[in-house]
């Protein structure tokens, strides 16, 4: 049993007949190590590691030499996933005359860029499977609108040009109008148009023919089922289309119609066709 014979201040203050503090050891025996002698490198220490290391890097060195001249490593499959027949019937004849030779050496990130340049193609996936395969998976891009340029032209969700149209009608694909063919402010009445037909049902979607953008403060629509254009504005577009469907009886019972005016919410004004007997001034209702 250990005792402290140098007790702290407090301690020293206290009762002389206090008891001292004690401190007790752990009952486990102590191990004592044995001072070992330091180890020296020597010259040929150092030599025998640097010889060491220069066989291990021609060792891996001959090892990739051997697997890049083996000819169990040459492609001889190329399989290719995509939805589109023609699409992969073009990626594999564009495949046949530039991938050969070792897998081991193929470029999968160049391969993969040449792919994605076909405007088709959105993505490009490409696994490697030794001994000599290739799988490619190929993304399309699907088209969502025609684009009123000269001439048409059909584009995907991104607004990437994939083919010029021959003429808008077929497609059961929305045109895209600008009176300047988007020669300013493309992208901006892109995303307006997007943004009209995101807010539409799929039903009222299918049945849409022409969104004209070429005023960035007013939409004007084509249905397929009504003869006169609509006018949106800029916003709140599901609101003014289920006005447009709760007044539609009313404005089909009437003299036809130049266009329908929806851009405020909580009214429709009309404008009848010019020329129309005992045409008035233009009608409001609420």
């Amino acid at each position: 049993m250990a005792v402290n014979l140098y007790p702290s201040f407090k301690i020293r203050i206290e009762p002389l007949l206090s008891e001292p503090a004690r401190y007790r050891r752990r009952d486990a025996e102590v191990k004592t190590r044995r001072i070992q002698k330091k180890f020296r490198v020597k010259m040929r220490h150092a030599g025998f590691c640097l010889i060491l290391i220069a066989g291990l890097f021609v060792g891996v060195q001959q090892g990739l030499l051997f697997l890049m001249g083996w000819d169990r490593l040459n492609i001889d499959r190329i399989e290719i996933l995509c939805r589109k027949p023609g699409l992969r019937s073009a990626a594999a004849g564009w495949l046949e005359g530039h991938v050969a030779g070792n897998l081991f050496l193929l470029d999968i990130k160049r391969l993969r860029g040449a792919l994605e340049a076909h405007p088709w193609i959105k993505a490009v996936r490409v696994r490697k499977h030794f001994p000599s395969s290739l799988r490619i998976e190929i993304n399309e891009r699907v088209p969502a609108a025609l684009l009123d340029t000269e001439p048409w032209m059909l584009i995907d969700r991104d607004g990437v040009e994939l083919a010029p149209a021959a003429q808008p009608t077929g497609w059961d694909l929305p045109l895209i109008a600008d009176r300047n063919h988007f020669q300013a402010y493309r992208q901006e009445k892109l995303a307006l148009a997007w943004r009209f037909l995101d807010e539409l049902t799929p039903k009222d979607r299918a049945k849409i023919e022409v969104v004209d953008v070429g005023s960035l403060t007013d939409i004007k629509v084509k249905r397929t089922d009504f003869p006169a254009r609509l006018f949106f504005g800029r916003d709140q577009f599901t609101e003014k289309m289920n006005n447009f469907l709760a007044e539609r009886a009313y404005l089909e019972s009437g003299p036809p119609l130049e266009y329908v005016d929806l851009s405020l919410v909580d009214r429709v004004v009309l404008k009848p066709q010019a020329g129309m007997p005992g045409q008035g001034p233009a009608p409001e209702r609420r």
